[in-house]
């Protein structure tokens, strides 16, 4: 069985957000959290600090049978 992430944004998926660090205009941003690129400057990070959340509309109905979280 073919594995597809159904979280990218290549696939449908939208991902919305608390909001973006204001720090940075090219670095942190939303839309990098769901674009398959890995790396610091591709991340996002809250403009929340401890509070931040994101979300994460599936293209339509998926079988998840994993997720990765990842933490600073």
């Amino acid at each position: 069985m073919l594995s597809v992430n159904v979280a990218l944004k290549s696939v449908g998926a939208k991902a919305t957000s608390s909001g973006d660090y204001p720090g940075s205009p090219n670095l942190h941003r939303l839309a990098f959290v769901n674009d398959g690129v890995y790396g610091n400057g591709r991340s996002w990070i809250s403009d929340t600090p401890g509070a931040g959340w994101v979300m994460l509309e599936l293209a339509g109905p998926a079988r998840v049978d994993r997720g990765r979280p990842v933490h600073a």
